[in-house]
C-alpha cells in the first residue's frame, strides 16, 4: 500500500490515518465483556471493512465470534478499523477506556 499523502490525528486514545484513497483506520482502546462481545461482533460484521481487535501478540478478526470468545476479557483490547460505520464507531465509544 503506497503512502502518498498521510495524515495523522491524535484525540486521547484515538489514532485516525488518513492514507490514500481517502481510506481511515482508526485504533482506540476498549473494554469488552462475555454480554458485550456479541453486539460488537454483529455490529462488526455489518461493515464492509476489516475490524480487528488484538492485545499483546493477539490480533482476531472482530467479525469471528469464536476468535472473540476465545479473548482474554480481563484485558483491555486494542480495536483498528478500516472504515467508517456511524453504529460500530458509537458503539466503540461507549466501551472506550481511557
Amino acid at each position: 500500500m503506497k503512502f502518498s499523502e498521510t495524515k495523522v490525528l491524535f484525540w486521547e486514545n484515538i489514532q485516525k490515518i488518513q492514507i490514500e484513497g481517502g481510506v481511515f483506520m482508526t485504533e482506540k482502546h476498549i473494554k469488552l465483556s462475555p454480554d458485550t462481545v456479541v453486539t460488537f461482533v454483529k455490529k462488526s460484521q455489518q461493515c464492509d471493512f476489516n475490524v480487528d481487535i488484538s492485545y499483546g501478540h493477539t490480533e482476531v478478526d472482530a467479525k469471528s465470534l469464536l476468535g472473540m470468545l476465545s479473548l482474554d476479557f480481563n484485558r483491555i483490547m486494542h480495536v483498528k478499523y478500516y472504515g467508517k460505520n456511524e453504529d460500530l464507531e458509537g458503539y466503540i465509544n461507549e466501551l472506550a477506556v481511557e
